[in-house]
């Protein structure tokens, strides 16, 4: 099994041994393309999990099917809350992409944690914006007007699907792409070329890049902030922003260090730069920063990272009594239920991270604490329909709060009533430590994920039963009391604000 300085390692050898900073179709340089695809390829890999077989895009038959199965949901969206449904005819000042799943429900409305809180200060500052998202959620009421994006990306890859045959525009050129497959196949037979589509992915690039700039045009905007720089429909984002000579950013919004390769360790980079990066970063720490640095100093046309910090958790951290005076008291109901009683919160990821092995060792420690912890599992946001799947996993335990509970609350509501957080590698182990709580991880790819807490303790690997129930009382015995927390919020509230008013005066 691969670990992820590993995975580095052969992203490495790769940039050393090709060109492919050359590597060009349709006219954009690719390898950000390759290197993504290849990450997740080898990645899977570092989990364990078996190599799928399927295409590696939408058959056009099954595209068609999710399109039908979905479009229901977002005209059923757009008409209920049609009076959030922002305009795109009225000229603004920065536009915003979300994810479309990150999303937490307050005050009865549905809040992007990662775009909204940007978008509500510029709009205090009557800063006009436009937040488009996209994804097959539709959650609603909206707290902010907004744009849902899906149903024109599904028809832009219904035509691409369609066509006879997808020729992106421009120069095409692959020097030694061949090689590349010899050289890499001998040790990872699974690395094949049919993963890589890359004149299939690059032609959806440049038509989803066309819509983007149609919007663009009547919009006007100066600045363009993207909750993800890597996936096509942000590759397209960013791409139309340098067309439409407009800078763009991207904010953190999970791991970014040295253990996650989109971010670290490019050995390559054009002169010009790669279409398809954002112009910064917005990170959450110094630490993130350097990560980035520790690359991008050495090219000219690179992305900047600039810390802005994890707004959304200042804004927590900064008014917590008032901010959390809506869910406290539905927190406190369920604790008093379990008097006496410490608190575990679980965020978990996909299924294929709660594997046989990691159910076992859960449970064992469910068992195990029954008469002393209580444990409130929280879904992903992206496996909100895996609830049945992960309800079963821990079902028949009286110490565990309903699964629905700990999703549906905010995670900085959580965080603050509770004593130990445990994950397999969530980035809710950074955020967890804001508020002085320490972290568990059970999986190697946590513990390569986090040095910085496990050598600070605020994080402890675990991969036996044992060594996990021990790590809950060690690490619940570093629990820091909130009150006694050194809180910046309010200076990193102001500084915050200060980098995005400055990057978007540079866009006039």
């Amino acid at each position: 099994m691969l670990d992820r300085s590993e995975i580095l390692n052969i992203l490495n050898e790769v940039e050393d041994r090709f060109p492919v900073d050359q590597w060009i179709v349709g006219g954009l340089h690719v390898w950000p393309l390759v290197r993504v695809v290849l990450t997740n390829i080898l990645l899977d890999a570092y989990h364990g999990i078996g190599i799928q077989q399927e295409a590696r895009y939408e058959r056009l038959t099954g595209l068609v099917r999710r399109v039908v199965r979905t479009y229901g949901g977002y005209l059923k969206a757009i008409i209920e809350d049609r009076r959030k449904n922002a305009s795109t005819s009225l000229p603004v000042k920065v536009v915003f992409l979300g994810d479309g799943a990150s999303f937490v429900k307050q005050d009865g409305f549905y809040y992007d944690r990662f775009c909204e809180p940007l978008i509500d200060f510029l709009e205090s500052r009557s800063i006009d914006s436009l937040f488009l998202t996209y994804g097959n959620y539709y959650y609603h009421p909206r707290h902010n007007p907004s744009k849902w994006i899906q149903p024109y990306m599904d028809w832009i890859r219904l035509r691409a699907r369609g066509t006879r045959k997808a020729t992106p525009q421009g120069t095409t050129d692959l020097p030694q792409f061949q090689d590349f497959f010899k050289w890499i196949q001998p040790e990872f037979p699974f690395v094949t070329q049919d993963r890589f589509p890359l004149a299939w992915s690059v032609f959806l690039i440049q038509q989803t890049c066309d819509y983007f700039l149609s919007l663009f045009r009547r919009v006007r905007p100066v600045f363009a902030v993207t909750a993800q720089y890597y996936g096509l429909e942000n590759f397209a984002f960013n791409l139309a922003c340098r067309r439409f000579n407009i800078p763009s950013m991207e904010i953190q919004h999970g791991l970014q260090g040295r253990a996650n390769p989109f971010y670290v360790g490019w050995h390559r980079h054009p002169q010009e730069g790669y279409e398809v990066f954002p112009d910064y970063f917005w990170v959450w720490s110094e630490y993130e920063r350097q990560c980035i640095m520790d690359w991008t100093s050495r090219f000219v046309n690179c992305p900047k990272p600039v810390i802005g910090y994890n707004y959304y958790l200042e804004i927590w951290k900064e008014g917590q009594q008032e901010i959390t005076h809506m869910f406290r008291s539905k927190i406190e109901k369920v604790k008093n239920s379990f008097f006496g009683k410490k608190h575990i919160l679980v965020t978990l990821q996909g299924p294929k991270q709660m594997d046989s092995g990691h159910q076992m060792l859960l449970r064992y420690a469910l068992e195990k604490t029954w008469d002393s912890h209580v444990w409130w599992f929280r879904l992903h946001p992206t496996f909100i329909d895996k609830k049945r799947y992960f309800k079963n996993c821990f079902s028949g335990f009286d110490n565990t709060v309903d699964i629905s509970v700990a999703t549906e609350l905010p995670l900085y509501s959580l965080l603050p009533h509770m004593d130990l957080h445990m994950t397999y590698n969530s980035s809710s182990v950074l955020e967890a430590e804001q508020f002085g709580v320490a972290s568990i991880v059970y999986s190697i790819d946590g513990r390569d994920s986090y040095p910085e807490q496990i050598e600070s303790g605020m994080a402890l690997h675990v991969s036996t039963p044992e060594a996990l129930l021990d790590g809950i009382w060690e690490q619940g015995a570093r629990r820091v009391p909130v009150s006694e927390l050194k809180l910046k919020s309010e200076e990193r509230l102001n500084a915050s604000r200060k980098v995005l008013l400055d990057l978007i005066e540079k866009g006039f």
